[in-house]
C-alpha cells in the first residue's frame, strides 16, 4: 500500500517536472518574436481563415495567433487535453482548440455568442445546411403573407416595413426546418442579413439609427443576403470540415472527435463543468477591456438579431428579460450594473496598479461615474477570475489576450492589473507578448473610453 508520504513525494516530483516548462515555453515564445517581430500581429492573415468568417462578431481573436500560441505551449506540456474559454465571444479559441484535438469548453453571457459558437463547432453538415437554406429561400419567396409575425419596441424604427416582411417570411420558413443544427446555421446566416438590412449603422457596435432621410427609400433584401451569405458560409464550413478530416478529428457523422461543451453562463457566478468533473488543462481567452457600455457593446450588437431568432434553438433557459432593452445584456456583463464599488480597498490591496490609476482618473475629472465604472468592472472581473482559476488544473497554463484602454486620456493597464490579480490567486507570470491590432473588428472610441491600437498576450500558469 502506498503511504501518504510517498504520494506527497510523487506529486511534488511531478510538480517540479512541470515547473521546468516555464522557462522553456517563455524562451520558445520569445524566440518566435525575435525571428519575426510582427508574428503576433498576423499582418498577412487570410481574413477568411477557417470557419472564422461566418458572422462578423465584434473583436474576435485571430486563429493563426491562437494556433501558434497553443502549439508552443503544447510542444513542452504534451499532456494538455482540454481548453477553456470563459469569455468565448465568437468562439475563435474553441476552433483553435479543435485544430489541436483538444476537448473544448466555452461560455459567455451573450446568447448570440452561444449560437455562433455552437454553429462553428458542429456538427458540420454543409450539404444539409445548403439544402435547408435553399428550401428557406424558396419558401420565403413563395410566401404571399402581408403581415409581420413578430413585434418588439422599436421594430418600425430599426426596420423598414418591406425589410421586416421579408425577415418575417424567412423566420417562419426557418422554424419549419426539422433539424436543429440546420436551424441554428440558418439563424446565424439570418443574423448577418439582419445586421446589414436594418436601419442600424454598421460603423459602430453601439446601436445608432441612420438619419431618417437615409432610410425612407432604403431597401436591402434579406432574402438576397441569405442567398449570398449561404454560398460563402458553406464554402467555409466545407473547408473547416476537410481540415478536421485531414487531422483525424472528425467522426463519420461530421461531429468533432473531442468533447465540445458550450454554455450560457455569467462568469461572475458560474463556471461550466467538465462532464467527468475534471478541471481544465489550458485557458485561452480574450476578456473584456472594461464594462461593455464604455468599450464594446456586445449586447447592443446582438439585440436586433436576437429579436428575430427562436431563442429555444439557442438555449431553452435563456431569460427573455435579456431582450427587453438594448442595454440588458451589457448591464449584466462585467461592471455593467455600475454598483459593485464597495470592495475598492480590497481591490487596491490586490492591485497597486489599479489603485494608482483610479487616483489619476479621480484627479483628472469631476465625473464620479468615470472612475466608479473602472472600479466596478475590476470588482466583477476579479470575482470571475477567482472562479476561473478554481476551474483549472494545477500547473494549467493560461493565454490571455487583453487590450488596454484610456479613460479621461489616462491609460488603464489592464494587462498589469490582470497579472496582479492572478498573482494574488497563486498564479505565476511567464511573459507578455505585444500585438498590434491589424485584423480585428474593433471600435477606436466609445463614450468615455478610447481603446488602444495594440493588445498584450499575457502567459501565466496556475501554481
Amino acid at each position: 500500500m502506498v503511504s501518504e508520504a510517498s504520494e506527497i513525494k510523487e506529486v511534488s516530483a511531478q510538480n517540479n517536472a512541470l515547473l521546468k516548462f516555464d522557462p522553456e515555453i517563455t524562451k520558445s515564445l520569445l524566440d518566435v518574436s525575435i525571428e519575426q517581430a510582427d508574428i503576433w500581429s498576423a499582418p498577412d492573415i487570410d481574413k477568411r481563415e477557417y470557419i472564422r468568417s461566418i458572422f462578423a462578431y465584434p473583436a474576435m481573436m485571430i486563429p493563426a495567433v491562437q494556433d501558434l500560441l497553443i502549439s508552443k505551449v503544447k510542444e513542452h506540456q504534451k499532456n494538455i487535453s482540454s481548453l477553456f474559454d470563459p469569455y468565448m465571444g465568437g468562439g475563435t479559441s474553441l476552433i483553435s482548440g479543435m485544430y489541436h484535438g483538444l476537448d473544448c469548453f466555452g461560455q459567455d453571457i451573450n446568447p448570440l455568442s452561444i449560437l455562433l459558437s455552437k454553429v462553428k463547432t458542429g456538427p458540420l453538415l454543409p450539404n444539409e445546411f445548403n439544402v435547408a437554406a435553399l428550401q428557406v429561400v424558396k419558401e420565403a419567396r413563395a410566401d404571399k403573407s402581408t403581415s409581420i409575425d413578430i413585434y418588439f419596441p422599436g421594430l418600425t424604427k430599426w426596420f423598414n416595413s418591406d425589410v421586416a416582411l421579408e425577415l418575417s417570411k424567412l423566420r417562419n420558413a426557418i422554424k419549419r426546418i426539422n433539424c436543429i443544427y440546420s436551424r441554428r446555421y440558418l439563424w446565424i446566416t439570418l443574423a448577418e442579413a439582419i445586421r446589414l438590412s436594418s436601419n442600424d449603422r454598421t460603423s459602430t457596435f453601439k446601436m445608432h439609427a441612420r438619419p431618417r432621410h437615409q432610410t425612407l427609400d432604403r431597401f436591402i433584401s434579406p432574402i438576397e443576403l441569405i442567398e449570398a451569405f449561404n454560398v460563402k458560409n458553406i464554402e467555409d464550413i466545407l473547408s473547416f470540415q476537410e481540415e478536421l478530416k485531414d487531422r483525424n478529428y472528425l467522426n463519420k457523422n461530421s461531429t468533432y472527435t473531442g468533447e465540445i461543451n458550450i454554455a450560457l453562463l455569467d462568469s461572475k457566478s458560474s463556471i461550466i463543468r467538465h462532464p467527468s468533473n475534471l478541471k481544465f488543462d489550458l485557458l485561452v481567452s480574450s476578456p473584456p477591456y472594461g464594462d461593455n457600455a464604455t468599450t464594446i457593446t456586445y449586447g447592443q450588437f446582438a439585440f436586433l438579431p436576437l429579436q428575430w431568432i427562436d431563442l429555444n434553438d439557442i438555449d431553452v433557459d435563456i431569460d427573455s428579460k435579456l431582450l427587453e432593452t438594448i442595454s440588458a445584456i451589457d448591464n449584466k456583463s462585467l461592471g455593467g450594473d455600475f454598483k459593485n464599488i464597495l470592495n475598492a480597498d480590497r481591490l487596491y490591496n490586490i492591485s497597486p496598479t489599479l489603485k494608482k490609476i483610479v487616483a489619476q482618473i479621480k484627479d483628472s475629472t469631476k465625473k464620479v461615474d468615470n472612475y466608479n465604472k473602472v472600479i466596478s468592472f475590476f470588482s466583477d472581473f476579479e470575482a470571475s477570475l477567482v472562479r476561473i482559476v478554481e476551474s483549472l488544473n494545477q500547473n494549467a497554463y493560461m493565454i490571455w489576450t487583453i487590450g488596454n484602454r484610456r479613460v479621461n486620456k489616462i491609460e488603464v493597464p489592464n494587462d498589469k492589473i490582470l497579472i496582479e490579480i492572478l498573482k494574488s490567486l497563486d498564479c505565476t507570470y511567464l511573459t507578455t507578448l505585444n500585438r498590434q491590432i491589424l485584423n480585428k473588428r474593433m471600435p477606436t472610441r466609445n463614450n468615455i473610453t478610447e481603446l488602444m491600437a495594440d493588445e498584450q498576450i499575457v502567459i501565466m500558469r496556475k501554481n
